[in-house]
């Protein structure tokens, strides 16, 4: 009982995610929010979280060894803030360059 719970739990978790994000626009975040929801369905299904696609590599919890899948993560830059921060949906160009003059 206790492992349909949380797999209802992943589940609805993954599809809040999903539709806030395709909701709001974030482009970034859709990818994530799809992944998750796929997780969230083959987890509902029974399958184990170690079975999962791009499931590689297990972080500690301090308890235990948890299955993961560990994403890079984009460094800003003053050569890519336009392409990851306006362009990903994140702020406005008039929000990240408020106190500069960026025509």
């Amino acid at each position: 009982m206790r492992k349909n719970r949380t797999n209802l739990f992943v589940f609805l978790a993954a599809v809040c995610i999903l539709v806030v994000f395709y909701m709001t626009g974030e482009s970034y975040y859709e990818g994530l929010a799809r992944e998750a929801a796929k997780y969230a369905v083959e987890i509902g299904s029974g399958k184990e979280v170690s079975e999962l696609e791009g499931v590689t590599e297990k972080v500690n919890d301090g308890t235990y060894e948890i299955p993961a899948r560990i994403l890079e993560p984009t460094a800003v830059t003053m050569e890519n803030i336009d392409e990851v921060i306006i362009d990903g949906g994140f702020h406005r160009r008039d929000e990240v360059y408020l106190n500069a003059d960026y025509n």
